[in-house]
């Protein structure tokens, strides 16, 4: 697939200006020589002639999680970026919380009674 195009300003201005004034696709494509196609995608963008923000790749990572990680690796250079990825998965509950009921997982281990982990 061939890479898209960015048409000029003064092109898609004469597109949107003559679909305003009453005028067809075809009569439109045959005034400017220009596809079909691009008439309808000029003025399927909302009638604007301006390039539209959306390009690029988008954030993987928030600005705020971006903060935290710049704040932590300020407090303490020598942190490894594992240690930096831990303290981001970490649930945020205390240490109290940990051992609530609702929160551990039965299990049976070799066979005898049961613990919670």
């Amino acid at each position: 697939m061939a890479k898209k195009k960015e048409l000029g300003h003064d092109l898609c201005t004469r597109v949107v200006n003559a679909h305003s004034g009453g005028k067809g696709y075809m009569a439109i494509l045959k005034e400017l020589d220009v596809p079909v196609s691009t008439v309808q995608s000029i003025i399927r963008m909302f009638n604007t002639v301006k390039n539209l923000d959306g390009r690029g790749r988008k954030r993987k990572v928030s600005s705020r999680v971006t903060r935290k990680i710049c704040r932590d690796a300020n407090n303490n250079s020598r942190i490894t970026t594992k240690a930096l990825i831990d303290t981001l998965n970490q649930a945020g509950e205390t240490k109290g919380e940990a051992f609530d009921p609702k929160k551990t997982i039965p299990t049976v281990k070799h066979g005898g009674g049961h613990i919670m982990l």
